[in-house]
């Protein structure tokens, strides 16, 4: 029987790491997720934040550079002509939940992010900043605050969750996070190989499937 681990140092740091998401992926690294991550050598990043970040990015230099050189298209110059675009680009958005593909997610997240500098750029720079032209800028804003909780409601209700068909285990002792468990375990081995064997021998049993022989004690400070 392995001894147990009260609340301490390694031990809350081992559990948090087991059960957290990598810093910038927002879902779990297994396999089941691929479609919601883009991966570089041993680093994952969310798909939708990624594109969405870049499609806001590419979209807001572009105009920068299309000002600096006084060559903004005439439906640029117009508010209805930035969100009529801005709603075309948005439009993908409502088709992602329904097509989870690769691909098309990243297509799609892309477009969110024009849809969003578009938008705002109509709704800044050609509506007047006048009595008339604060309340519709007021009025797209609670539009846009409206829309996007809607939108955030509707992907939550009609995205399909990888894990609920899942066949490989319980994650996060999954094998399809074989990977990140056994980075997880040369990180204990690093941290606590040479201070404290005993908790490198628990995490080994613990991530290796030796559950039934791991006593695990949660104590509460006073």
């Amino acid at each position: 029987m392995w001894p147990p681990f009260r609340n301490e140092t390694d031990s809350d740091w081992f559990f948090r790491r087991l059960g957290r998401y990598p810093r910038l992926a927002h879902h779990p690294v297994c396999e089941c997720f691929d479609n919601h991550l883009i991966r570089f050598g041993n680093r994952a990043f969310c798909l939708g934040c990624l594109c969405l970040g870049s499609g806001i990015v590419s979209t807001a230099a572009t105009l920068v550079i299309l000002y600096l050189n006084l060559r903004i298209p005439a439906f640029l110059q117009t508010t209805w002509g930035n969100w009529a675009v801005g709603v075309l680009f948005y439009t993908p958005a409502l088709i992602q939940p329904f097509c989870q593909s690769k691909l098309a997610k990243i297509i799609f997240r892309t477009a969110l992010g024009v849809s969003i500098v578009l938008l705002w750029h109509g709704t800044i720079f050609t509506i007047p900043w006048d009595f008339l032209g604060l309340a519709a800028k007021l009025g797209f804003l609670l539009i846009f605050c409206w829309t996007f909780r809607l939108s955030l409601r509707f992907r939550e209700r009609h995205t399909h969750n990888p894990l609920t068909d899942c066949s490989r285990g319980c994650y996060p002792l999954c094998d399809g996070n074989r990977q990140h468990l056994e980075r997880l375990l040369s990180d204990v081995r690093q941290r606590c190989g040479e201070s404290d064997p005993e908790f490198v021998r628990f995490a080994e049993g613990f991530i290796n499937g030796d559950a039934s022989s791991v006593e695990v004690e949660h104590v509460i400070p006073d």
